[in-house]
């Protein structure tokens, strides 16, 4: 079990060693990652970060999902979108948006999606891990506007949960957060999957 940090020189493809300081890619299911704030990591495939401890994945640079390949990033530990403008969690952008309402775009045609996997845990229980979103950070964007500043989970998601609440604080980002919400997977300790709709 390592903390495996990007390269601090601009990040790459995260299936890529020299994306990562040290040239090792992290190990599936073992290692935590970091995102460090001039980098940024795109992903490329399927991945499962974090070792069911801690916090898995911290970003302070740019986690990006791939625009060209369907992604796929399950999280075994807490996310943590740290309290800087350099941390975005990026999903899409309104320039540049992956499967989720709005207009046709090449990643859509494509049949082009990301998917974001929380809560993969072996003994799961309430509350065990989370989402922390900095308060000048960028957690999401996609839709009409960047969902940010404050977004934060008002109760825990349990396994087999069909919905989440979000205390949005800033005005007109509802559409932002039905996006966010039908394109995160909560996942039992079996890896039963619910999609919200």
């Amino acid at each position: 079990m390592a903390t495996i940090t990007s390269n601090g020189t601009g990040g790459g493809l995260a299936s890529l060693g020299a994306s990562w300081a040290g040239g090792v890619a992290p190990v599936a299911d073992v290692d935590k990652v970091i995102i460090a704030a001039t980098d940024i990591i795109e992903i490329d495939g399927v991945y499962s970060w974090g070792d069911d401890t801690t916090t898995a994945l911290t970003v302070t640079g740019r986690l990006k999902f791939s625009r060209t390949v369907t992604t796929d990033l399950t999280i075994r530990g807490g996310l943590v979108i740290t309290d800087a403008t350099t941390a975005v969690f990026d999903m899409g952008t309104v320039a540049s948006p992956i499967l989720c309402g709005g207009s046709a775009t090449a990643a859509r045609s494509a049949g082009i999606t990301a998917t974001l996997r929380l809560n993969k845990s072996a003994v799961l229980v309430l509350n065990k891990y989370g989402i922390s979103v900095g308060f000048r950070s960028s957690f999401f964007q996609n839709g009409d506007v960047t969902a940010h500043r404050g977004n934060i989970m008002t109760a825990g998601i349990s396994a087999g949960a069909t919905s989440a609440e979000l205390m949005i604080l800033q005005a007109g980002e509802s559409e932002t957060i039905l996006c966010l919400l039908k394109q995160l997977v909560f996942t039992s300790k079996r890896m039963s999957e619910l999609l919200l709709p």
